[in-house]
């Protein structure tokens, strides 16, 4: 299997929290990156640019891990101290829990697997082929 993006976008309270936000993120970047245990690579934190915007709902910071596997997002869900206390300051700034999605690499389609011509049946087929489980 491939890597999993784990993507978690908050509702802030307001506009110091949401600053407050994105300070906590990479508080806890680098307190993993001295624990020595990072078990999740291209991290980013980013403020939403539309967050006023009707259509983002109200979201203002988005949070990216990339795992390579199912063990190392369920450590970071259960058990990692320094993510148990970012959720606790989190939950102090924010107005909600916030809205996580999982992508697979494997799973995501970019523009240059599309080629002119082929049809998007013929994209996904070669997909699921590459170990894709895309639904019928």
């Amino acid at each position: 299997m491939g890597q999993i993006d784990r993507l978690a976008i908050f509702k802030a309270v307001d506009e110091a929290a949401r600053a407050k936000m994105v300070e906590a993120a990479l508080e806890f970047f680098s307190q993993v990156k001295k624990s020595g245990n990072q078990y999740f690579s291209n991290n980013s934190v980013s403020f939403i640019q539309n967050h006023e915007d009707p259509r983002a709902h109200g979201y203002g910071v988005a949070l990216r891990l990339t795992f390579d596997n199912e063990q190392g997002i369920s450590y970071y869900d259960r058990e990692c101290p320094l993510h148990l206390e970012l959720k606790k300051k989190g939950a102090q700034l924010c107005t909600e829990p916030p809205l996580v999605v999982l992508t697979r690499s494997e799973e995501t389609i970019f523009g240059e697997d599309i080629e002119e011509g082929v049809e998007p049946s013929e994209v996904i087929r070669k997909k699921r082929a590459k170990g894709a489980s895309f639904p019928n």
